[in-house]
């Protein structure tokens, strides 16, 4: 976790304070916004591992924030976990249909955000593992996929080269049984009229 990068976004500057102060106690690098518009151009500029963001925002809110960055290529794999004082089932629904991986509900608790947190952060490295193996098997496969079509075409072509040396063996043959046939014939004629 010492390598993560966490934004948090939140209107409120005593959140804020609370949150950077815990999270850079468990030594967690950690970018703020005070909004989402600042949130969505910091992100222009620097890549996070995880933001925290909270729903109820002057401007634009979390949800839409959220949808924001999963429609950017850029920023979609970001997960984003909701931390805000809204706390009904459908809020929660809206959150996760907006695209968060995870929803904590004000007032927070810290060992649990924390606990979060990791999850969250161990997730993402773990599937960014996986896409890096998943791109390294895709280049082995094109690697792989063009070497059988390159033998295939030589194994192709020696074929038709064998082909091409079997017919002309064969016609040598059939040109030697034809001079074999008149040998024993004139042979035969000779005998006969000798």
């Amino acid at each position: 976790m010492k390598e993560s990068t966490i934004l948090v976004v939140d209107d409120e500057p005593a959140n804020l304070q609370i949150l950077l102060a815990f999270l850079q106690s468990n030594t967690l690098h950690v970018r703020v916004a005070n909004n989402a518009k600042r949130a969505l151009r910091s992100l222009e500029d620097e890549k996070v591992d995880l933001i925290l963001l909270d729903v109820m925002m002057p401007g634009m809110n979390g949800f839409e924030m959220c949808k924001r960055l999963k429609q950017n290529s850029a920023t979609v794999n970001i997960p984003v976990i909701f931390m805000t004082a809204l706390h009904s089932h459908e809020d929660k629904v809206t959150g996760f249909e907006a695209g968060a991986v995870d929803y904590i509900t004000k007032p927070f608790h810290k060992a649990e955000v924390l606990a979060r947190l990791k999850t969250h952060l161990r997730l993402r490295k773990q599937k960014q593992e996986l896409d890096r193996t998943l791109d390294k098997l895709l280049v082995q496969s094109n690697t792989l996929e063009q070497q059988v079509q390159e033998r295939t075409m030589v194994l192709e072509k020696n074929n038709r080269q064998m082909q091409l040396q079997k017919q002309e063996i064969q016609e040598k043959n059939i040109a030697l049984k034809v001079v074999l046939d008149q040998h024993r014939l004139y042979q035969e004629n000779s005998v006969v009229s000798g």
